[in-house]
């Protein structure tokens, strides 16, 4: 069953500060990172507070599609919802939504998860503060093309640059080919931590902002891969807000 995550009120951070998003300029470029085909697993993890919700469109929160919108993105919807999208060389889109509405001035965790076995609605999930939340209308099956694309993976736009996110964003965590789940999650015997660095399945990339700072690589992948550090572009500030 497709289902999107939407975890209980934030507590227990991991780091102090968070990226603030303008929504007009400011987006975090991390270079060919987190590519997933029609068959291949991926998990998506951050926390995140909306400054607005778009009057028109989706704002994107982290996009790795190309200029044909080919890939995967998550995007918070002008319906207040959370998406997670995948489009394909051939033109199909899947995509799942929150039931929830989200509030502006909240701070939530999402985690969103792609099966291996293809692209359809019921191999996508989302969690939003720990519980499942999924509204039921999704749309069209993904089964064949590919999902692929070298584009950078941009946080806070899309590829264009566009769509800017309002907010702010952080402990945002990518892990290739694993769907992260109650065992996954798992730290020292307990499946609550809500560090990631300390479950069973550490992040392939884990961008935190505690030491970041503006420029070219100051963004710093702790993840164990470790390889994907960002340069931010305009109006991204590092704000001590949690």
């Amino acid at each position: 069953m497709s289902f999107i995550y939407i975890p209980a009120p934030v507590s227990g951070w991991a780091d102090a500060y968070s990226y603030d998003f303008d929504g007009s300029t400011g987006y975090i470029d991390f270079g060919d990172y987190l590519d997933c085909d029609r068959t291949e697993a991926l998990s998506i993890s951050f926390r995140i507070k909306i400054d607005s919700i778009p009057g028109s469109g989706q704002e994107k929160i982290l996009n790795k599609r190309d200029g044909s919108n080919e890939g995967w993105w998550v995007s918070i919807h002008n319906s207040g919802r959370i998406r997670f999208n995948f489009k394909n060389t051939l033109g199909d889109v899947t995509w799942i939504q929150t039931d929830t509405v989200v509030s502006t001035g909240t701070w939530y965790r999402v985690v969103c998860t792609a099966s291996s076995s293809g692209k359809a609605d019921t191999d996508l999930d989302i969690e939003l503060n720990g519980s499942t939340d999924v509204n039921a209308t999704t749309s069209n099956n993904i089964a064949s093309g590919s999902t692929s694309t070298s584009s950078s993976l941009i946080m806070g736009a899309d590829d264009a640059p566009g769509d800017y996110f309002d907010g702010h964003l952080n402990e945002v965590c990518g892990w290739e080919g694993t769907v992260i789940n109650s065992t996954t999650k798992t730290s020292a015997g307990s499946a609550t931590s809500t560090d990631p660095s300390t479950w069973n399945q550490p992040p392939t990339h884990y961008w935190k902002a505690d030491g970041d700072s503006t420029g070219a690589g100051n963004v710093i992948d702790h993840g164990s891969d470790g390889t994907a550090d960002g340069t931010i572009t305009g109006g991204v500030t590092i704000v001590a807000d949690v």
